[in-house]
């Protein structure tokens, strides 16, 4: 699973239509800072620090209004 699919993917249970997926993932990685060429790639491979924003994306790419974070981030 690439980045962009492991933050799309509570939009995509939700059964948002792909364009409101594409264009969430789009914001969210913007605020996170994660760069574009960070999303077409295999969790395996990227630094500690982008899989705990890809991580924090796919959180917040549900919307909720609290988040619980356990561990601190780098």
């Amino acid at each position: 699973m690439t980045s962009r699919e492991n933050i799309a993917f509570p939009r995509e249970i939700a059964g948002d239509a792909r364009e409101i997926v594409d264009a969430t993932v789009a914001k969210v990685a913007d605020r996170l800072k994660i760069r574009p060429e960070y999303l077409e790639k295999q969790a395996g491979i990227l630094p500690a620090g982008i899989k705990q924003l890809v991580a924090i994306g796919r959180a917040e790419n549900r919307e909720s209004s609290l988040f619980i974070m356990d561990e601190p981030l780098v």
